[in-house]
């Protein structure tokens, strides 16, 4: 049998509150409500912080001293605002939050672990803001333990068939493993996730936490999502952390392995929302989807981002990187800019970027600062509108395959500023239009260079302006950088051979573009590098770079000096 011994507390609580009372004038005491003097996880008294009510568990029982919580059966409910401290382990229990829908509620892990079953083990059906806070310095575990959703199960949720273990709320009905509420749209579904939350949510803290998200999602807010501050380690069955209208990082440190994305937000209907944005802290993604999705846009002000594997890096409508440190590591496309709010099974859908022909209104990856390292075995940037760098510094290690490019564009493509340095395939190979600000050059090779041979590129006085070691075998080189002057010499150093390359007019190509549908790096028709994009695939077909130069000229028409050492 359960065991409730909080009543018994709160009556010996009231009988010291009411002593204190009849000592003060008029009677009046401090009320269960008042502040409660709590202990942090360094054991330091903290009487400054008003605490509501402290629940500590202990396998099946429950201890509540305050109000504003009560327990009954398996479940721990919050019903007014304030702020909820959580002690000790409680097994085959969930925490569901039930306020006015403006009460904001703050759940204080402080050395907590809890487990469920048969729903989520946090879950806010009513409030406006729910806040979870890790205690400095504690340990914290959150498991969702119910079996991974499958497409049976979300038939048997909306066709109202519910576990014995399955309740429901309001007029939604039960999914196969768990309470279900009403969604937005008035349709039911489950709490998806072990920490789920139909408002806002904030994580924070200055602790530690494990959330295994078993059953779907590991984080999950219909809101704004917010992580301030914390260590979160979260292993989720599909998505890691999903913000339905935003996902906002601005610090913390969040270590996620997930089924399908790193962090999602994915608000379809209004393309206000929809959005991630990285302002700060550590990120750290191994997704079999992708490691950053957004219907509307990414944005990245700051922090550091670790996509150790994903199928494609970013996905967004547009892409803004203004900051910080990123690295990423794609099956697919290492950036993809693309129309996600289209249907992702039609032949003319921006996701992939393989079937648009023109650019795609809105679409756009604009790069002006952060230090960015790519690893694609698909494109390496790829917007389905237009490409924009002005700062920054980007690495592209591309594909391999002919039918892929380390740049690749429908719209048009500048570069005003920064350095960008990429190697890949060069049978599709885009590079930045004639219309750009700053020089590039674009070097085909006479043959396919292997892993491991490192490229220097060096001015006249022996200054290195970049350096390079693909861990993939390249066909071409791109590299761009406010160092390129009209007329400066510069040595591009692959392997053993260097070559004295001059740079005249906006693109100098050293070199000749494949030709013909030769496969790996073959390619289709031969294209040399072109600010614009027609013909099949939306690639150029017969066009040369800059007013109709052949490749293997500078845009003056003179050919560039080589040596051999």
């Amino acid at each position: 049998m359960r065991k409730r011994r909080f009543a018994g507390m709160m009556l010996l609580f009231a009988g010291v509150l009411a002593a204190a009372g009849c000592a003060g004038n008029g009677g009046t005491g401090t009320s269960s409500q008042g502040t409660v003097s709590s202990i942090s996880a360094s054991g330091t008294r903290d009487s400054q912080e008003s605490v509501r009510a402290e629940i500590s568990g202990q396998g099946s029982s429950v201890t509540i001293s305050g109000d504003g919580v009560s327990a009954e059966g398996s479940v721990i409910t919050i019903t007014e605002a304030g702020t909820y401290r959580f002690t000790g382990t409680v097994d085959e229990e969930k925490i569901v939050v039930s306020a006015d829908k403006d009460a904001e509620v703050t759940l204080i892990f402080d050395g907590f672990s809890i487990t469920c079953s048969d729903d989520s083990p946090i879950a806010a059906d009513q409030c406006g803001t729910l806040t979870v806070e890790l205690a400095d310095g504690s340990e914290n575990k959150i498991t969702d333990a119910r079996s991974e959703k499958t497409a049976e199960s979300e038939t048997a949720s909306e066709s109202g068939t519910a576990s014995a273990s399955g309740t429901t709320s309001g007029s939604g009905t039960a999914s196969a493993s768990g309470t279900t509420e009403d969604s937005d749209d008035g349709s039911s579904e489950d709490h998806d996730a072990a920490v789920y939350a139909k408002n806002n949510l904030i994580l924070t803290g200055g602790g530690s936490a494990v959330i295994s998200g078993g059953y779907n999602e590991g984080v999950h807010a219909k809101d704004d999502l917010t992580v301030e501050s914390g260590t979160w380690t979260v292993t989720a069955a599909n998505d890691g952390i999903k913000g339905k209208d935003s996902v906002t990082v601005n610090g913390g440190t969040l270590s996620i392995t997930s089924g399908d994305d790193g962090i999602e937000s994915n608000n379809s209907s209004d393309k206000t929302k929809g959005a991630v944005t990285v302002n700060g802290g550590t990120i750290s993604i191994t997704a079999e989807g992708k490691g950053l999705q957004a219907m509307s846009r990414i944005i990245v002000n700051d922090g550091s981002i670790d996509i150790l594997e994903s199928k494609e890096g970013m996905e967004a409508l547009t892409i803004n990187l203004n900051g910080g440190i990123i690295n990423v590591k794609a099956d697919d496309d290492g950036l993809n800019a693309a129309d996600t709010y289209a249907d992702s099974t039609s032949e003319t859908s921006g996701f992939g970027g393989k079937g648009n022909m023109e650019a795609v209104d809105g679409c756009s990856i604009t790069v002006s600062g952060g230090t960015i390292t790519i690893d694609a075995a698909g494109d390496g940037v790829d917007s389905n509108g237009d490409l924009t760098v002005t700062g920054g510094t980007l690495s592209i290690a591309g594909p391999t395959s002919g039918g892929d490019g380390i740049l690749d564009y429908s719209g048009n493509a500048v570069i005003e500023g920064g350095t960008v340095i990429g190697t890949g395939s060069a049978g599709m190979l885009q590079s930045f239009g004639g219309d750009s600000g700053q020089y590039q050059v674009v070097e085909y090779y006479d043959s396919t260079q292997s892993a491991g041979t490192e490229i220097t590129i060096t001015d006249a006085d022996g200054n290195t302006l970049a350096s390079v070691t693909p861990e993939k075998d390249y066909a071409a080189l791109i590299f761009s950088s406010s160092e390129l002057t009209e007329g400066k010499t510069v040595t591009i150093t692959t392997g053993d051979s260097s070559e004295q390359v001059t740079i005249s007019g906006s693109t100098t190509t050293v070199g000749t573009a494949p030709a013909g549908m030769g496969g790996g790096y073959g390619g289709m028709g031969g294209q040399a590098p072109d600010g614009n994009r027609n013909g099949m695939n939306g690639r150029p077909v017969g066009k040369t770079p800059d007013g109709g130069k052949a490749p293997g000229s500078t845009d003056s028409g003179s050919t560039p000096q080589a040596a051999s050492s």
